[in-house]
């Protein structure tokens, strides 16, 4: 869960309460929280995320879907987990035979309305308890499920290197659970994208380089293992790339069909490097 216990899913495989909790995640701006990761004294200080009251924030994104129609709420869902797992392979002694069924991984689409600086992600959760008693931390809703709770408090996750978005941008969120045997760990990374006229990207100067938007997100890089070679592309994902990766789109016919909208395609303009690449510099 973000804003909670971030080992719970492996230990709480048995009868369990809370029964089910879901995990949100928004990118925000907050100078003060950006500089006082960087103030730390090595780089981990800025790949470990933290337990904080996010007072001095600023959301950057909005409910609007964005010009290629697939960005999601302001405030977005990750995964879920529930307990017991039902589909969990286990053991005679009925323990699960890995943490593999703990593994998670999002990628969010965002629109960001107004220029502003991404400094990381606020990551918030909410809880079944039992039947329909609830908790939540989720900045829309807590109000409603758990009004004048202070017991628990969100996550940020940081970038080590602020990220500027242009007013009407799209950013493209990916965070990954992870685990081995010995740990659990969060890896994370962000990717910016403009909207620009289609006749610009026919250009030579963008020919090979730009793809027209679809209307299915890209779900090519989601997996469950960020760190290992997914494309021909650097794994730790450091290198600038101008190339927007769009899928086709399965018509009702069945047909695959490339899509344009309104004229306007993506531009990719910038990405972070990936965050806490293998759980180098935090884990539990």
């Amino acid at each position: 869960m973000l804003g909670w216990r971030l080992i719970v899913p492996n230990v709480a495989d048995g009868i369990s309460i809370p029964s089910s909790y879901t995990a949100y995640i928004a990118p925000v701006s907050s100078s003060k929280l950006y500089n006082e990761t960087r103030a730390g004294k090595d780089a981990k200080s800025s790949e470990t995320p933290y337990v904080v009251m996010l007072h001095a924030i600023n959301i950057l994104s909005d409910n609007g879907t964005g010009i290629s129609g697939t960005c999601g709420p302001r405030i977005q869902e990750c995964w879920e987990f529930e307990h017991p797992r039902k589909d969990a392979a286990l053991t005679e002694q009925g323990l699960p035979l890995t943490n593999s069924h703990n593994v998670r991984s999002a990628k969010l689409t965002f629109h960001i309305p107004h220029a502003g600086v991404l400094h990381g992600f606020g990551g918030y959760f909410e809880a079944v308890l039992y039947g329909n008693v609830g908790i939540s931390i989720h900045p829309e809703r807590m109000a409603l499920i758990s009004k004048d709770m202070l017991s628990w408090f969100p996550l940020f996750f940081p970038l080590k290197d602020s990220l500027y978005l242009p007013a009407d941008a799209e950013l493209t969120v990916s965070l990954w659970r992870l685990t081995d045997t010995r740990k659990v760990w969060y890896e994370w990374f962000a990717e910016a994208f403009l909207p620009v006229p289609s006749s610009s990207v026919s250009s030579p100067i963008w020919k090979d380089t730009l793809s027209p938007m679809s209307a299915s997100p890209d779900t090519t890089f989601l997996s469950a293992f960020p760190t290992t070679p997914i494309q021909a592309t650097s794994p730790s994902l450091d290198i600038p790339q101008l190339t927007l990766q769009v899928p086709t789109r399965r018509t009702s016919s069945g047909m695959m069909e490339d899509r344009e909208k309104d004229g306007v395609s993506l531009v990719k303009i910038s990405q972070t490097a990936l965050q806490n690449a293998g759980g180098k510099s935090s884990w539990m």
